[in-house]
């Protein structure tokens, strides 16, 4: 069993192997997946100072995932490391960022009230201030919860070429926030 035969077995094949201690299929397991953790900490727009250790949570997530990852359930192996991957990005972006701002306003001992929470979390409610409806729709369901568009657009009557766009705009006023 090599890296490069990762295409000759399914998710559950590779799970059952890695549950039976075969080392090969968690090598495999975790070569396959590394692409995926590192195309979602680009495109959550993760600061490249932070890439190696989002990438080693990311590897921590898929670990878990491996371990409680149901086979009855109802999602792929995939769709539901994604989600746990997903959650685990955005809460470490969210504690980087109330740090950052906090080490920012440090000096300042004149303007207490600059670290009270509600302003530690400027960053996440000025870019959901400036977003539009169908941004905000894309946000909570497709971002947060991870849903896939089509169904969200069935369920509220929206195209989902519109609300796909608007999921994309909404990733890019994240990142420019961040990287601001």
């Amino acid at each position: 069993m090599e890296k490069g035969d990762f295409y000759k077995y399914n998710d559950y094949e590779l799970l059952y192997l890695v549950r039976t201690n075969v080392e090969e299929a968690r090598e495999i397991l975790f070569w396959k997946y590394s692409f995926l953790i590192r195309s979602r900490i680009n495109r959550l727009g993760v600061p490249r100072i932070y890439w190696d250790d989002y990438y080693q949570e990311g590897c921590l997530m898929l670990h878990k995932a491996i371990k409680i990852y149901d086979e009855n359930s109802k999602k792929s192996f995939t769709k539901f490391f994604e989600l746990l991957l997903n959650r685990r990005i955005l809460t470490l972006l969210r504690k980087d960022l109330r740090e950052c701002e906090i080490e920012k306003f440090e000096d300042f001992d004149e303007y207490p009230n600059l670290i009270e929470e509600k302003n530690v979390n400027y960053l996440f409610e000025s870019v959901l201030s400036d977003l539009s409806e169908m941004e905000k729709i894309a946000y909570e369901r497709l971002i947060m919860c991870n849903e896939k568009v089509e169904k969200v657009a069935k369920e509220l009557g929206l195209n989902p070429k519109s609300l796909s766009n608007a999921k994309q705009r909404t990733l890019k006023k994240i990142k420019k926030e961040i990287n601001k």
